[in-house]
């Protein structure tokens, strides 16, 4: 399985969590949770200021990897985790010779 490319991640990457969580009342008031998933996924948006060779490398990995898991190390925890492309990564000028490149990941 490939890997996310080691570029720095900025503070403004996030964090999030999906979870299927349903919680239905009895005709007393009584709640009951029920849920299809066996537990939380993650949703990884990662930010990154960067080169243009930076941004180019990172937009070739999502062309050749972009239905497929990939292994993205979170820098908020250092967990790595499967991930699937949300969509293509976002490029935003930032000045100068630097782009902000945003990915967003789903956990597999």
């Amino acid at each position: 399985m490939a890997a996310y490319p080691n570029l720095g991640q900025t503070t403004q990457s996030r964090e999030s969590w999906e979870d299927d969580v349903k919680i239905d009342r009895a005709s007393n008031g009584t709640a009951r949770g029920r849920a299809l998933f066996v537990g939380r996924k993650a949703t990884l948006q990662i930010a990154h200021i960067c080169e243009r060779s930076d941004v180019n490398t990172l937009l070739a990995f999502y062309d050749t990897n972009r239905l497929l898991p990939v292994d993205v190390t979170w820098s908020g925890d250092g967990v790595t985790r499967q991930m699937l492309f949300a969509g293509p990564p976002d490029v935003q000028p930032e000045g100068g010779m630097l782009w902000r490149v945003t990915s967003k990941l789903e956990q597999v």
